[in-house]
């Protein structure tokens, strides 16, 4: 029998296939595809290992959010992903709109959150009476910040979830307190419209979490 170097593990040199492991037609050209693209762009080494490594970091993002959000119950819908967004997902429970989930691309975790905006009228009422809300939400993991767009106001909630600790328990606790807060809103204020579209998040600045 033929004997083969073997390495400190006690293993052959030298990769080998695993049984079962055969590659399908359909994963050979995409990896064709992603090495020419690779090798076409014109790019230090660097900062292509850091686009597929941002590249595999979205697609488990991607699986951890609709793995936890079927174990929770919850559907997603408008997947998104952008310059500024690894991704974003609308949440529902039923008919029943629950906000969002969304993460920057250099975000340790995910955001959960809900947009409300306002009539011009209404926001300056809220400002006048957010002060106290602003504590309620804050003792519930819940931050509030308030963007003005011309005759409307928009209010962000939003709490977040490191990714390690990210899962059906969490993502339930979070939106569970972010529906408190919303409804401690609502009394002050008439809705205009009752979750932020996608577009919107193009420009969105990255969560920064403390």
């Amino acid at each position: 029998m033929t004997s083969q170097p073997m390495n400190g593990n006690g293993h052959a040199h030298g990769f080998t296939t695993e049984p079962g492991g055969t590659r399908s037609p359909d994963a050979n050209d995409l990896r064709r595809k992603l090495l020419a693209a690779l090798n076409a762009a014109q790019l230090p080494a660097g900062s292509k290992t850091k686009a597929l490594n941002e590249c595999r970091s979205q697609l488990e993002a991607r699986r951890a959010v609709e793995r936890v959000a079927s174990e929770a119950g919850l559907s997603l819908s408008h997947c998104l992903t952008n310059d500024a967004l690894e991704l974003y997902y609308e949440v529902k429970k039923g008919q029943h709109d629950l906000g969002y989930i969304s993460k920057g691309w250099d975000d340790p975790g995910f955001r959960v959150g809900e947009v409300r905006a306002l009539q011009e009228f209404q926001g300056v009422h809220f400002i006048w009476t957010g002060p106290e809300i602003r504590r309620y939400c804050a003792t519930n993991g819940i931050g509030i910040t308030v963007a003005q767009h011309g005759e409307t106001t928009e209010i962000h909630l939003d709490g977040v979830i490191y990714r390690e600790g990210f899962n059906r328990a969490t993502l339930l606790k979070t939106l569970e307190a972010l529906g408190a807060c919303v409804e401690k809103i609502e009394p002050h204020c008439k809705v205009v419209e009752s979750h932020i579209g996608v577009n919107k998040w193009a420009n969105t600045t990255p969560l920064e979490l403390a």
